[in-house]
């Protein structure tokens, strides 16, 4: 039959022996395609160690990398953090950079892709956290005045539970103000760092991209506090140094995908003349790249800040469901695509949580999951979970979070088509009553159409219902799916 009925016909990678992942591009519009230009949609986690070893020992267990490919995981945002690099002055840790090469290659021979992540938290052990930063660099590039030493303006460090408060501390800020404006040549220190992580991963198929730094902290907004908007920061701050670390990873590798980051707050709202929005008119490295915008993707993040400190258990209340899934979620998913419009390239949400699917469908946690996700399918957006903690103290797998989390990962395996329709699907979860034993086939439908597709899912649950738009997908995740498409 000619694929000419206005959808694509999945291509099934069940049974077929795994070969070297594809390296990963975009499209002319945003869409993640691998070398065949099929699009790809990524469904995962984040994977990060803040503290020494500097890197994830669960990503070295190969039990858990098969359970994990089988539950339809195929990225991992990984923290390859600048302190593990380059641990001293001028010195970059070869053995640590082997660590993340044979994590990078173990990921690849159960087929998932890993996005590096040069992850932070407030900067510095100096500020409250941990080292993201080398110490030896903030030392010598962030001086404060005493009388503004951390933790000022508070009285005490804030404690664990209360970890955000350091990003509000003039000490913070100031280094990170100090950073954008390249005192004592972070810039070069910076750049050292992505020049020898590309150079080293960069020859890796399944490496999708490099993330230039986690959450960026603002600028020092108690010196002008225009450095608080998210739009003043991107456009005056970010975009600079991003274009110089562009321009440095392309001396080593001039393919794989740079990610991107705006202030975290900055997909809150729509760009207005009052500073909200990114503040980038362009994508970072496209002076000096006019291909720039076909290897740049906006990472961007999902958090309700009022679930900071809230018992997620609990059932949520009419006016967080308000503030959160009615207006915060949606708006941050709509307002991503509004700044890639304008600039080009891709996105991709690399990070969401705040909730962890508990059985209860009015608590927090389940509500906040199942919106994010249904507005990610909605948008057709890639994600990554925070964080990977899908196992109890025992280390079995914590059922309410892998069946929730990643139900609807073979909705990356299915066809879309280019018209509105309302599906079935049947998604992973624990429930006999739905009568599907697993490796049984599931199936959805678009009933106008009279098309029906069978995809085989990992797990069974009972059926739930989603509303898509997206057209022409055509999906080769290797996971165990497969499918048939007849028409009537």
């Amino acid at each position: 039959m000619k694929l000419s009925v206005g959808f694509v016909l999945l291509i099934v990678g069940l049974g077929v022996v795994a070969a070297e992942l594809d390296k990963i591009r975009l499209d002319s519009r945003g869409n993640f395609v691998d070398q065949q230009g099929r699009i790809m949609l990524f469904h995962g986690f984040n994977a990060v160690t803040k503290m020494p070893p500097w890197y994830p020992e669960e990503m070295t267990n190969t039990t858990k990398l098969k359970l994990w490919k089988s539950w339809g995981i195929n990225v991992v945002r990984l923290g390859v953090i600048w302190t593990g690099v380059m641990p001293n002055k001028g010195y970059v840790d070869k053995n640590y950079m082997k660590k993340i090469g044979e994590i990078i290659d173990l990921c690849a021979e159960y087929d998932i892709y890993v996005l590096v992540d040069m992850h932070q938290d407030a900067l510095s052990s100096e500020f409250g956290m941990y080292d993201g930063i080398p110490r030896w660099l903030v030392d010598e590039a962030c001086k404060t005045p005493w009388w503004f030493r951390y933790p000022w303006p508070y009285w005490s460090r804030p404690s664990e539970r209360y970890w955000f408060k350091n990003y509000l501390t003039y000490s913070c800020v100031n280094c990170a103000q100090q950073m954008y404006e390249n005192t004592s040549g972070i810039w070069t220190y910076w750049g050292d760092y992505w020049e020898a992580v590309a150079k080293t991963f960069g020859n890796r198929s399944n490496v999708i991209g490099y993330e230039l730094i986690n959450e960026p902290v603002t600028g020092n907004f108690y010196k002008d506090p225009r450095r608080a908007l998210p739009a003043y920061m991107g456009r005056n701050y970010l975009l600079p140094v991003y274009d110089y670390l562009v321009d440095r990873i392309r001396k080593v590798d001039t393919e794989t995908l740079i990610f991107y980051e705006p202030l975290t707050y900055a997909v809150f709202f729509r760009p207005t003349i009052f500073g909200s929005g990114t503040g980038f008119s362009r994508v970072p490295g496209s002076l000096t790249d006019p291909e720039a915008a076909r290897k740049s993707v906006l990472s961007y993040h999902y958090y309700c800040w009022l679930f900071q400190l809230a018992d997620l258990s609990r059932n949520m209340t009419f006016m967080e469901r308000a503030i959160c899934d009615m207006y915060l979620i949606p708006a941050s998913f709509e307002n991503s695509a509004r700044a890639v419009k304008q600039t080009g390239g891709g996105r991709f949400l690399t990070e969401f949580g705040f909730c962890g699917p508990d059985g209860n469908p009015k608590s927090i946690n389940t509500v906040e999951c199942s919106n994010v996700l249904d507005q990610a399918d909605k948008h057709f957006q890639s994600w990554a979970y925070w964080d990977g903690n899908f196992f109890d103290a025992s280390g079995n797998p914590i059922q309410t979070h892998v069946g929730c989390i990643f139900a609807n990962m073979d909705l990356a395996c299915c066809a879309y088509l280019t018209v509105r329709f309302r599906f079935v699907v049947l998604v992973s979860g624990f429930y006999p009553h739905d009568g599907i034993r697993q490796g049984q086939l599931g199936w959805w439908s678009s009933f106008s159409l009279g098309l029906k597709i069978f995809c085989k899912f990992a797990h069974h649950c009972t059926p739930i219902t989603r509303t898509t738009t997206k057209a022409q997908l055509l999906c080769s995740s290797q996971q165990s799916a497969s499918s048939n498409v007849s028409s009537r």
